[in-house]
Order: C-alpha cells, then structure tokens, then sequence
C-alpha cells in the first residue's frame, strides 16, 4: 500500500466522520476544550496531587513525566513531520497537525489510570472494569473530537495514541527500575 492510497484513506476517513458527526460539533468543541495549555496544566497538576495523596509517589511521579514528556514531544514533533492541518477546521489551531496533542495528552491520562486500575489490589473486578471503560471512552471522545472538528487527519489521531503508548512504556521502565 502506498503512502498516496494511506493518506487518500486518511482524507475520506475525515470526510465520513466529520459529516457524520458534524450535528455534534458544540459537545466536541466542549470536549476538545479542555486540553488546551491550561487545561493540560490543570490535568498534570491535579492528576499528581491525586496520584501522590491517594496512591503513591511513584505512580503520581510516574502520570507527571508522562503526561508532561507526551505533550512537549507530540508538539516538537509537529515541527519535525510538518503536516498541513485538514481544511474546514471547525476550531482554530496555529501548528502542524501530525500527531494529535489533544489524543496523545488524553491517552497518556487515559492509560496512566488503567495501568493504576489493573494493578490496584483493593479494587473490585467491576470497579476496574468500571474504570477502564471510562478510561477508554475519554481517550477514545477526545480522539474522535479532533476528527469531528476536522483539526486532525484520523491517521494524526493515531499517531498522538501510539506516541503516548511508547513514551509511558519507555517511563514506566524507567521508573520502575530507579524504584528496585
């Protein structure tokens, strides 16, 4: 498969999804809102100070460096990839659109709690899945919220997810090797 029939695959995605969800563009607009710079400060700080109080510094150490190291790389590599973001936006961006900051960011959050929630010994099986589902739909809504407001490329969506999966990944190890 080509890079032209991907990025041609890419276009038409954006097409379906954002027509198709177009009717619900204030929620999105609501939704996307949230991640922006102080947003994501508040999201940080906010996730440390409960991570630190209510599970350990550890954990809370580990959600800062994440999420903090998923922002600043997912907007250094906008300037790296330079993707012209989509026409149409529904929203005003100033920078490239390839990857997603708002999917990254929100995925780094998103999965940060599951790791806790699988790991977490005093939680019920249904307060885990609980908690995982809830997890998963807002990675998933503010993913869905860029492609809706046509700000960003499905591909660019993915794109933000797989950074934020590899940089807790790498964190995590880390992490885990400096508490042995």
């Amino acid at each position: 498969m080509s890079l032209a029939t991907i990025l041609q695959f890419d276009s038409a995605m954006l097409d379906f999804i954002s027509h198709a969800l177009g009717g619900y563009s204030t929620f999105f607009v609501f939704i996307t809102a949230l991640f922006g710079f102080l947003g994501t400060i508040c999201f940080i700080v906010v996730g440390f100070l409960l991570f630190r109080r209510y599970v350990s510094l550890s954990w809370a150490t580990l959600y800062a460096l994440s999420v903090t190291s998923i922002a600043l790389t997912s907007n250094s590599l906008k300037n790296v990839f330079g993707r012209i973001r989509p026409s149409g936006s529904l929203t005003v961006e100033n920078s490239f659109s390839f990857p997603s900051s708002h999917a990254a960011i929100s995925s780094a959050i998103g999965i940060i709690v599951i790791m806790w929630a699988i790991k977490e010994k005093r939680l019920s099986n249904k307060i885990k899945g609980l908690i995982i589902i809830l997890s998963l739909t807002f990675i998933f809504v503010i993913g869905l919220s860029r492609i809706v407001l046509r700000v960003h490329y499905p591909i660019d969506v993915l794109g933000g997810w797989v950074l934020s999966v590899c940089i807790i990944f790498i964190l995590e190890k880390v992490i885990s090797r400096l508490n042995s």
